[in-house]
């Protein structure tokens, strides 16, 4: 095919994102610059002129990260090396975008000021820490009914959800122990505590 024959069936450039919005998939397209995919590992080096067959779209949720201080400069030069605060403050309140599905291994962070009793379910919703230390017996009333559970003094609860009963339309926090989900309305008075959490996860947790 000539030259000028092929030219009929180029269109003007396009990035991927508009091309797949415009046509039906699959479709072919050309790369018509060098770009090497750093996201991820193994993800291609795509040469100027290398024709593709785009098969499929999906969409990627990412996180709003902002960078925050350091909070204790002695502690974080203890754990990283001497600089760590100084180069930190270069990236100080930079906004990114982190994609969720990303592998990167996080720890969730309580800092001081942060409430570590509550008095009601209430409080803890608005909260929403991770562990709680149950300080005194509680009893656990499903809504809707069902069998009330007891939870102990000094059991750890993992906090799950909020969620609101379609009955009475008030608002429980469920939480799990052991092989257990129990559930608490938010009136309901307590005595729970924060506790740390040195869980490692991940940003699509």
């Amino acid at each position: 095919m000539s030259e000028s024959e092929d030219d009929k069936y180029r269109t003007g450039e396009e990035t991927l994102w508009e091309a797949a919005s415009r046509s039906d998939i699959p479709l072919i397209v050309r790369v018509n610059e060098t770009y090497e995919n750093e996201d991820y590992d193994d993800a291609g080096w795509f040469e100027d002129g290398m024709e593709l067959m785009v098969e499929g779209t999906r969409s990627i949720p990412y996180a709003r990260v902002r960078v925050l201080d350091v909070h204790d400069e002695e502690q974080a030069r203890k754990a990283h090396y001497d600089d760590f605060v100084e180069e930190m403050q270069m990236f100080l309140d930079q906004m990114y975008l982190m994609p969720m599905h990303v592998p990167l291994k996080l720890k969730l962070v309580t800092r001081p000021g942060k409430p570590n009793k509550y008095t009601s379910i209430a409080q803890v919703i608005e909260d929403m820490p991770m562990k709680l230390l149950v300080n005194r017996d509680v009893i656990s009333i499903p809504p809707g009914g069902g069998h009330n559970t007891l939870v102990p003094a000094n059991t750890v609860l993992t906090v799950k959800r909020v969620f609101t009963c379609s009955i009475d339309k008030a608002r429980y926090l469920q939480c799990s122990f052991a092989s257990q989900h129990v559930s608490f309305k938010e009136t309901l008075r307590v005595q729970f505590s924060a506790i740390g959490n040195d869980s490692l996860y991940t940003m699509h947790y």
